[in-house]
């Protein structure tokens, strides 16, 4: 490749790389921003000089992982390496240029399985700073001595690899300092209402286990737990009064409290690097089949991270408020089993209530717990808690209503919700039938 040619493909690729990077300021914001930017540099470093593979490993949690990769076998990708492990590694901590014309001689290489195709490589570090903070590797299937023009091109599509990672750190900084500002703010509650506070905690860390049960993208667990942070936050525009009224609300209150999403949306509609959780906070409220608020909307206009909410969010609301009992475990998941429209294990829950018919006394939790398979301490306590006359309006009230005759919530974030539950011990095992 003569210098000419070269410098002729450099120029426009480059300016194309510079125009991509500068055209974003608020890059990170979304992490599909980053990755789309990092893939851009992995085709262009195959293009400039004229590599097979090509891959970008980034320090997190003190080791080295992939961060992205353009022609490398799929179990390349999970690879790990500790700082100064390999040659990769020693670039990473060395804060050099590494590079090898004969891999399989190489006696730094350390994954001899993994892109076993490769024959020579180069691995220029990443550095913000002085500090290396990743590696950018080229590989080629045959053996080559990468030369100080190679060494020069990849410097510089490195360079704005480091650009492009300071942008996104500041603004996922930036991000993280709003969100927890938000969240701290939301601290203020214990003010105004130490059980708005108190809920949101719980529905927050409920949230998550849901969406791990989920299976669900890194970036939707981030956009679940932000939004679960943050879906109340509209009740800062509610009086006080209403918020620890002891009693239940009248119907001129009730219509108060269902602006609390709107008013949340107004709260944070001008902070950009964050909008992401406004449906978090707007949709939390609506139902499946239209019934919910402020905007009734149904399923298809609902998104994943709202259905989680509002499962959980409906969840803590049956375990208490200042006003009302908590229920039985069994009997609110059940509850939320019925508005998914899913079966329930009739067998478990009439084992629940003959065990509810037991003589509440001092001495009740062996007996509980010998029957109650599922029950730890702490859900004897919640039994407990619950007085006879509550349980029985609520068994009453219970078999009163159609099986499954509402579509409220959403079935899979039910399930995952109610695996959750078993987890914790708070309902059987056998909950849900075939689910």
């Amino acid at each position: 490749m003569t210098d000419n040619y070269r410098f002729g493909k450099i120029v426009p690729v480059l300016k194309t790389l510079s125009r991509r990077l500068t055209s974003n300021p608020h890059m990170g914001a979304e992490p599909s921003d980053l990755e789309e930017v990092l893939n851009a540099m992995l085709d262009a470093s195959k293009e400039l000089l004229g590599v097979d593979c090509a891959a970008l490993w980034l320090v997190e949690d003190d080791r080295l992982k992939v961060a992205a990769s353009n022609g490398l076998p799929e179990d390349y990708t999970s690879l790990e390496l500790e700082i100064g492990q390999g040659i990769t590694g020693s670039a990473v901590k060395h804060s050099a240029i590494q590079k090898s014309s004969c891999l399989l001689d190489d006696t730094r290489r350390v994954y001899q399985k993994s892109n076993r195709d490769s024959q020579s490589m180069m691995s220029v570090p990443i550095c913000i700073g002085s500090k290396a903070v990743g590696s950018f590797n080229v590989y080629k299937k045959v053996k080559y001595d990468f030369n100080k023009e190679d060494e020069d091109v990849l410097e510089i599509i490195t360079g704005l690899a480091a650009e492009a990672l300071l942008l996104a750190r500041r603004n996922s900084e930036a991000k993280n300092l709003v969100i927890e500002l938000m969240y701290g703010l939301g601290k203020a509650f214990r003010e105004k209402t130490g059980w708005t506070y108190e809920h949101v905690t719980r529905v927050t860390f409920d949230c998550m286990r849901t969406a791990d049960k989920l299976d669900l993208s890194l970036e939707l667990k981030r956009q679940t737990r932000d939004g679960a942070k943050m879906h109340d936050i509209g009740k800062f525009g509610i009086e006080d009064s209403i918020l620890n009224k002891p009693d239940s609300l009248s119907d001129d209150e009730y219509l108060k409290i269902k602006q609390h999403p709107k008013l949340g949306v107004e709260i944070i509609s001008n902070i950009r690097s964050i909008d992401y959780v406004i449906p978090a906070i707007l949709d939390h409220h609506e139902r499946l089949d239209g019934s919910g608020y402020p905007n009734k909307k149904k399923a298809g206009k609902i998104e994943i991270v709202p259905r989680i909410i509002a499962v959980a969010d409906s969840w803590d609301a049956m375990m208490g408020r200042p006003y009302k009992m908590p229920m039985p475990y069994i009997i609110a998941f059940y509850d939320l089993c019925k508005l998914a429209g899913l079966k329930y294990n009739k067998e478990a829950l009439a084992k629940y209530r003959a065990i509810e018919k037991i003589k509440i006394s001092p001495n009740v939790s062996e007996e509980i717990k010998s029957k109650l398979v599922w029950c730890k301490t702490d859900n004897i306590e919640h039994i407990l808690r619950c007085s006879d006359k509550v349980n029985k309006d609520i068994f009453d009230e219970f078999y009163k209503r159609d099986d499954g005759s509402r579509h409220a919530y959403d079935q899979d974030c039910v399930i995952a919700f109610g695996r959750t539950l078993v987890e914790r011990n708070m309902v059987p095992e056998n909950a849900l039938n075939g689910q």
